[in-house]
């Protein structure tokens, strides 16, 4: 899952619930990094593929990447706010 705490300013992507993560036992992991919002936005690009994830935060202010080894059935996306409100300006999905 990739998040976003505008309180403290993180940006975090949580693999824990990933897929197959039990091979290793550090493999399940959360990163994050500070990233400031700019004129209250955050601008990310995300490019997905089967098996990783690459976040460009802010223009490549900030970035993650990650390996992922999910299971067949994950095929969805789903964009949410949780305890506040957010709009979502613009999201493109190419295939």
């Amino acid at each position: 899952m990739l998040a976003y705490d505008a309180g403290t300013g993180v940006l975090s992507l949580d693999r824990t619930a990933s897929g197959n993560t039990d091979f290793h036992e550090s493999f399940a992991s959360v990163d994050s990094v500070a990233v400031p919002l700019e004129d209250g936005r955050l601008r990310l690009r995300v490019f997905l593929d089967r098996c990783s994830v690459e976040v460009f935060a802010q223009d490549g202010l900030a970035t993650i990447t990650d390996q992922i080894f999910p299971g067949e059935a994950s095929t969805s996306l789903a964009v949410f706010a949780a305890g506040g409100r957010a709009t979502l300006v613009s999201l493109d999905v190419v295939r």
